[in-house]
C-alpha cells in the first residue's frame, strides 16, 4: 500500500484552483492508496494548512475522473483515486505533562539538573504539545525580578518550575524567623516538584538572586486573585474544552505509533527550530503517553453506521 501525504507550505501564492490541480498531478503520478491531509481547521487553524486539506480534500475527489484537468491526461498520466482519504485529528488529550514530570523527577536518585539546551527543548515541546492538544497542562513563561518570593514556604503547591535563565536560592524559614540557605538554582533546575508529588505546602522559599526566568507548568490558568504565602486558597483549576465546547469532530482510526516514539521525535528534531528534543531528554514513557497515538477521520469511504452489534450470522441464529 502506498501512502502519501502533501507538505505544506510549497506552494505559497498560489490560487485555490492551481493548488487542486498541481496535487491531483501528484496523485496521479504516484497513484497513492492512501492520502492523509489535515483536517478542514487545519489541525490548529495554520492558514496554510487548511488550504492544504481544502484542495488535497477536492483533488482526491477529482483525480479519478480524467474529465477533471484532461491536459494530464493527454501527457501520459492516467486518472486514479485513492482508495481511501483521511484527515488527520489532534482530539484533546487530559494528560497533564506537569504530573508526568514530578514523578519522574522525584523517582530520580540525585536531582535532576538540565542543560541549557534541555530548557530549551522542554519550552518548544511544551508549546507545541499544548498547541496540538498532546496536553492539558497551561504553560507558561514567567519572569521574576531579583529579590522576588517565586514561591513562598507554607503556601499549597500548585505549579512546576523550570528555570530558563538567572539564579534562584531555596531558603527554608524557621518557627523562629530565622533563615537558612538549602542550595542555589541554575538554569535546567526545577523546582516544585516535592510539594506537587506529596500534596504538601511547599517546605521551603524560592527567591530570585538575579532577574529569573522560568517555564511554569500549572493545571490550569492561575487566577490574579489567590494571594501568596500560607494565606493562598487554591480553587482548583476547572476542566473545560477549548472555547467551552465539546469536541464535535469524533476519530474514526486509531493507530498505536508508541514503539516508533523514537524516530517520530528524531523526525520533529531535524527541525531545529521547532521542537530540539532528543528522545534521551525525557524517559521514553511521557513521550509514548504524549505522542504514542495518531488519531484520524475517514473522510470516504464514509464510515457506515452499524445497526447490528453481532455479525449478521450471529445475529440471526
Amino acid at each position: 500500500m502506498a501512502c502519501m501525504d502533501y507538505v505544506d507550505g510549497t506552494l505559497n501564492g498560489v490560487d485555490q484552483e492551481e493548488l487542486i490541480l498541481h496535487v491531483v498531478e501528484i496523485i496521479r503520478t504516484f497513484r497513492p492508496d492512501v492520502v492523509i491531509t489535515f483536517g478542514p481547521d487545519g489541525g490548529y487553524g495554520h492558514p496554510d494548512h487548511t488550504a492544504i486539506s481544502a484542495a488535497t480534500t477536492a483533488a482526491c475527489l477529482r483525480s479519478g475522473d480524467s474529465m477533471h484537468f484532461p491536459e494530464q491526461i493527454a501527457a501520459g498520466l492516467a486518472a486514479h483515486q485513492p482508495g481511501r482519504l483521511y484527515h488527520s485529528l489532534f482530539p484533546r488529550s487530559r494528560l497533564l505533562l506537569l504530573e508526568r514530570l514530578v514523578q519522574w523527577l522525584v523517582k530520580a536518585d540525585e536531582r535532576f539538573s538540565g542543560t541549557f539546551e534541555f530548557a530549551r527543548a522542554l519550552l518548544l515541546l511544551s508549546e507545541e504539545s499544548t498547541l496540538l492538544g498532546y496536553i492539558s497542562d497551561y504553560v507558561d513563561v514567567s519572569w521574576y525580578p531579583a529579590g522576588f518570593y517565586i514561591v513562598e514556604q507554607g503556601e499549597p503547591a500548585a505549579s512546576l518550575y523550570l528555570i530558563l535563565s538567572g539564579e534562584a536560592e531555596a531558603i527554608r524559614e524557621g518557627a523562629d524567623g530565622t533563615q537558612q540557605v538549602l542550595g542555589r538554582l541554575r538554569p535546567g533546575a526545577f523546582f516544585g516538584e516535592e510539594g506537587l508529588a506529596h500534596r504538601k505546602e511547599r517546605n521551603a522559599h524560592v527567591v530570585a538572586v538575579d532577574n529569573v526566568t522560568c517555564l511554569v507548568f500549572s493545571p490550569g490558568a492561575p487566577s490574579a486573585f489567590l494571594g501568596r504565602g500560607e494565606g493562598a486558597h487554591i480553587t482548583g483549576a476547572t476542566e473545560t474544552d477549548e472555547n467551552g465546547e465539546e469536541q464535535k469532530t469524533v476519530a474514526t482510526t486509531c493507530i498505536d505509533v508508541s514503539a516508533y516514539i523514537e524516530q517520530k521525535i528524531a523526525a520533529l528534531a531535524a527541525h531545529r527550530s521547532q521542537c530540539p528534543i532528543e528522545p534521551e531528554m525525557l524517559p521514553v514513557s511521557i513521550l509514548q503517553e504524549m505522542m504514542g497515538q495518531e488519531y484520524f477521520v475517514r473522510v470516504y469511504p464514509t464510515p457506515e453506521i452499524e445497526t447490528e452489534l453481532l455479525p449478521l450470522h450471529l445475529s440471526s441464529s
